[in-house]
């Protein structure tokens, strides 16, 4: 097992054992013995440890500034909204270049609706080649036209 590997399972197991003690404590001081009783209990009987709170809240700024805000991944998460935004606005201004099903789908419900169901049941794979070859193959021709 790798050093990383390790680490999680170690964390994770930390994590498991603090909640599984927490939810315990939780239920004996609360007494609950019944289903109905934990239906009846207005706080959440499930709750990470305090011990953990201080990892976690630094797992999470770390993950924030490190990963959710990396530039690189706000590049990819930008060239992704621009992909979709494309592809809708294809879409639903000509259903026909959607495949027979989704394009007969628009003609039964509204075209945004079809389109919307069509592009969100994209793979991040299926999108970009979509995209390519609706925008890309077009603006090589445009270029090939306007150099003639």
């Amino acid at each position: 097992m790798t050093d990383r590997a390790t680490l999680r399972d170690g964390l994770l197991a930390w994590r498991e054992r603090e909640m599984l003690q927490t939810t315990k404590a939780r239920i004996t001081a609360a007494q609950i013995n019944s289903v109905d009783a934990v239906k009846a209990f207005k706080e959440p009987l499930v709750e990470e440890g305090a011990a953990l709170l201080p990892v976690i809240q630094e797992l999470r700024r770390f993950l924030s500034e490190k990963v959710y805000h990396h530039p690189d991944v706000i590049k990819m998460a930008s060239r992704g909204k621009r992909i979709v935004r494309s592809l809708y606005e294809a879409y639903t201004a000509d259903p026909k270049l959607m495949p027979e099903f989704h394009a007969e789908r628009a003609t039964q419900i509204t075209t945004a609706r079809a389109v919307g169901d069509y592009v969100a049941g994209m793979t991040d794979r299926l999108a970009a080649i979509e995209y390519r070859q609706l925008f890309q193959l077009h603006e090589k021709s445009d270029m090939i036209e306007t150099s003639l």
